[in-house]
């Protein structure tokens, strides 16, 4: 396990640490800081950060102070669909991740968000710092804004231009699929809109088009937080959300025939 940390490290992969149990920062509390100073991402509930916390002697015994000892949360990526089932913690996370100048991601998920969280919706996005959407999600938006212009490039740059709950000028990345087309990308430091191709296949070779969406955001952010450039990034996105159509459920093969997929 260390020779693949620092093996990440070396040649500047990005490796990922989860707590896992308490018992583990209880009693190999050396060996878990060691993984975590190679760390580009560490994963934990509750339970694990605060026996951390513990063991570490933080004052604050909170996640949150525990989340500040390593920086925990650089990324947070949510689906809307928390909107409905946590929407306060959502939003100390996000709060979070504005104060903290760490990069918060949103995904409008599904139409009806919009529509009838509205309000949930727009503070969601006042944080974030990334917007992903398809084409279905972005014009139930635009309608729900009254935009007269109701194509999803309207959309992307009133998204991209909407303010930080801070005030502050900041970049966001809006990003909205449009199934086979090309999809559409802006930021508000663009006066442009983008497009980028996607991969076409026949139709035979779609298996099942859950989780698309959630591979496509994954794929980007994996290329974009280690500051790869847009292309690369959307090149990675396009790849896993088709590698993942072309499977039953959200699931993955053999790491080489994904590699290979997603490499190719």
């Amino acid at each position: 396990m260390l020779k693949v940390a620092k093996h990440s490290l070396e040649n500047k992969k990005l490796f990922c640490f989860n707590l896992s149990a308490p018992f583990l920062s209880q009693f190999n509390t050396k060996e878990v800081d060691e993984m975590i100073s190679y760390s580009g991402i560490v994963f934990g509930n509750e339970s694990e950060a605060e026996a951390y916390g513990e063991v570490h002697g933080l004052l604050d015994g909170t996640v949150h102070a525990t989340a500040r000892k390593f920086k925990l949360c650089y990324l947070v990526i949510f689906k809307g669909f928390v909107i409905n089932t946590c929407y306060e913690g959502m939003l100390k996370v996000a709060k979070h991740s504005l104060e903290n100048k760490k990069l918060f991601c949103f995904n409008l998920s599904a139409p009806f968000l919009s529509q009838f969280n509205t309000k949930e919706v727009d503070e969601m996005i006042s944080y974030s710092g990334i917007v992903f959407g398809n084409e279905s999600e972005a014009e139930a938006y635009g309608d729900v804004h009254g935009l007269l212009d109701g194509t999803v490039h309207a959309t992307a740059r009133y998204i991209a231009d909407l303010p930080f709950a801070d005030g502050e000028k900041r970049k966001r990345l809006v990003i909205i699929t449009r199934g086979k087309n090309p999809l559409v990308y802006t930021d508000s430091f663009d006066s442009e809109i983008h497009q980028f191709m996607v991969e076409q296949f026949a139709d035979d070779q779609i298996i099942d088009t859950n989780g698309a969406g959630d591979a496509f955001a994954a794929g980007f952010v994996a290329d974009y937080i280690r500051g790869k450039p847009m292309v690369t990034s959307l090149h990675s996105a396009v790849r896993a959300a088709t590698y993942i159509i072309c499977r039953s459920g959200f699931s993955l093969g053999s790491r080489d025939s994904y590699l290979l997929k997603i490499n190719k």
